[in-house]
C-alpha cells in the first residue's frame, strides 16, 4: 500500500548554486554568498523569499498539489474519517475506524473512528530537518493514562498491538469482540488494511481487518495482531549485504520490522528493517550499517516495529475537498465534492445545508485539525483533501528549489529582481525594470497553468430549477 510522503510532484533539479551563478553574471561578478562574513547570505534569504512569493500566490498550482485520500482507497488511502456528533478533526494522515455495518442483537454498535498518532522520526524540510514524536502525552489533553511513542505499538508476548488516537475514538465495550477494526495510511505497511475491489461485479471491501479484545481509554484501543505480525526465529545468514532470517510469519515485501530476543546475532535486538522480500517461511533485508551477521542456527522474535501516521509538515491551503461513503460496497465509492474554506464557525446540529471543510489550525508538528460545517451524523464517512504545500526552508547551497525546471525562466527573473535590489539598491533603474520584467514571466507561468477550460466553475452540483 503507498504511503503518503507530503511531497510535490515536481520535476526539480534547480539548486541554489546554480542560481547564484547566474545572478552573478547578470549583475557584474556580485557575490551573493556569505558576504560580509554572515555564512550563505544574503542567497539563502533571496532565494526564501522568492519561493514564498511564488508559493504563497492563491493559485492552484499542478506541480504543487498533493492530496490525502481518494475514492479508491487502494491508491490513496489518507483520508480522514469521522464519528458522530464531531465536527473539529485532528489528522496526520492515518486512521483507525469501523464500518457502520458492525451491528448486534441489541442494536448498532459505534462506528467511525479516528485519527492514528504519529509515527516517530524525522521530517526534512527542505535540507532542515525536524525531529518530531507523537502529538498526545505530555501535557496534551486527554486521560491521565500512559500515553505511546508512537500511534502504534505491537507487544510481541501478547501478540496485540495499542493504537493510540489523536482524538478520543468512538467505541464502547460492545464493540469488543464483534466490530472489524481498520486501519489505513500508517507508514508500516504491516498494519494497514488493504481496500480491494472488483471491477466486473462493481463491488468493493476491505480485509485485512482486526478483533479489538480491550479499550485502556478513550484514547487507546487493544487489538490482536495477526501471523504476518511477528514470527519466531529460528536460523540467521547474509551474504552479499543482505540478511535471510527463516521465520514462519505470513509478511510482505516492504513491511518495517524489528526484533526482540535475538541470542547469536543480538546486535539485531531494537534495530528496524524494512523486508525486501518474503515467503511463508523467509525473509531478507539489507544487512544494517555496523552489524556483522554470525550464519546459523539462532533464536529470538521479528515482529511489526512501531508505528504511526506520516504526519502533514508542509500543508500551505486546502484547496479542494470530497466527501466519500466509504461503507458503500460498491465500485467506484460514491464522492461527492465539496468546497473547503477558510474557517468555520462551530456547530452543534445538522442544518440540512452543504457540507464545508477548513483547516482551522496546523500545529507545526505534523497534525492538522480540519474542521466540517456541521457533526455527522452515525454513518461515517471519509474526507479527502487536497492542499498546496507551503514552501520549504532552504539551508545551503545545494538546497533545491520546490519549482518546475520548465518554469525556471520565472524563477531565474524574479530572483534577478531580488539580486539586483540587494546589489544595486531597490530605487536603480535596473531594479525598477528587472522588477516589471519578473513580473511578465510570472504572469506567463500563471496563464500557462490557466490553459484548461474550467467546466466546474459554471456547472452547478445540482439542478438550479430543483429549488431550496
Amino acid at each position: 500500500m503507498p504511503n503518503f510522503n507530503g511531497t510535490p510532484n515536481v520535476n526539480q533539479t534547480t539548486t541554489i548554486q546554480a542560481m547564484a551563478d547566474q545572478l552573478r553574471i547578470h549583475t557584474k561578478l556580485q557575490g551573493f554568498f556569505s558576504v560580509g562574513g554572515i555564512d550563505g547570505q544574503p542567497m539563502l534569504r533571496l532565494c526564501d523569499n522568492v519561493q514564498q512569493m511564488l508559493l504563497t500566490r492563491r493559485m492552484p498550482w499542478k506541480f504543487n498539489r498533493i492530496q490525502m485520500g481518494s475514492n479508491n482507497p487502494a491508491v490513496n488511502p489518507h483520508f480522514f474519517i469521522t464519528q458522530q456528533g464531531f465536527q473539529d478533526f485532528h489528522f496526520s494522515g492515518a486512521s483507525c475506524f469501523t464500518l457502520i455495518n458492525s451491528t448486534t442483537p441489541g442494536g448498532q454498535l459505534p462506528a467511525g473512528g479516528a485519527g492514528v498518532d504519529l509515527n516517530p522520526g524525522v521530517y526534512a524540510n527542505g535540507n532542515a530537518r525536524i525531529q518530531y514524536g507523537p502529538f498526545n502525552g505530555g501535557n496534551s489533553y486527554g486521560p491521565g493514562g500512559a500515553w505511546q511513542t508512537a500511534g502504534i505499538i505491537f507487544d510481541p508476548v501478547a501478540g496485540s498491538f495499542t493504537v493510540q488516537f489523536l482524538d478520543p475514538h468512538p467505541f464502547q465495550p460492545g464493540n469488543i469482540g464483534t466490530s472489524q477494526v481498520l486501519i489505513a495510511g500508517v507508514v508500516n505497511p504491516a498494519f494497514n488494511s488493504t481496500f480491494t475491489y472488483n471491477q466486473l461485479s462493481q463491488t468493493s471491501q476491505w480485509i485485512n481487518s482486526y478483533t479489538m479484545i480491550a479499550i485502556p481509554d478513550n484514547f487507546h484501543i487493544v487489538l490482536a495482531g495477526t501471523p504476518g505480525q511477528s514470527g519466531g526465529i529460528s536460523h540467521i545468514s547474509a551474504t552479499g549485504g543482505v540478511t535471510t532470517v527463516t521465520v514462519s510469519q505470513s509478511t510482505s515485501p516492504g513491511d518495517i520490522m524489528t526484533f526482540t530476543g535475538v541470542t547469536t546475532n543480538s546486535a539485531l535486538n531494537g534495530l528496524t528493517v524494512t523486508l525486501l522480500t518474503a515467503t511463508p517461511s523467509l525473509v531478507t533485508f539489507t544487512t544494517p550499517a555496523g552489524v556483522s551477521i554470525t550464519n546459523g542456527n539462532d533464536t529470538g522474535t521479528i515482529y511489526a516495529a512501531p508505528s504511526g501516521a506520516p504526519g502533514i509538515f508542509n500543508l500551505g491551503w486546502v484547496e479542494s475537498a470530497a466527501i466519500v461513503d466509504i461503507n458503500n460496497p460498491s465500485f467506484p465509492l460514491p464522492v461527492t465534492p465539496i468546497d473547503a474554506v477558510h474557517r468555520i464557525a462551530p456547530e452543534y446540529t445538522t442544518t440540512g445545508d452543504e457540507l464545508n471543510l477548513s483547516c482551522e489550525i496546523d500545529f507545526g508538528n505534523g497534525v492538522v485539525k480540519f474542521r466540517l460545517s456541521e457533526p455527522i451524523s452515525t454513518y461515517p464517512f471519509s474526507f479527502n483533501v487536497v492542499y498546496q504545500a507551503k514552501s520549504p526552508k532552504f539551508t545551503s547551497g545545494q538546497s533545491i528549489f520546490q519549482w518546475p525546471d520548465d518554469y525556471s525562466f520565472a524563477l531565474f527573473e524574479m530572483l534577478l529582481w531580488q539580486g539586483m535590489r540587494f546589489a544595486y539598491g531597490i530605487t536603480s533603474a535596473e531594479t525598477q525594470a528587472q522588477a516589471q520584467a519578473a513580473q511578465i514571466a510570472l504572469q506567463s507561468v500563471l496563464a500557462a497553468e490557466d490553459r484548461e477550460d474550467n467546466i466546474q466553475a459554471i456547472t452547478p452540483l445540482r439542478s438550479l430549477m430543483q429549488g431550496g
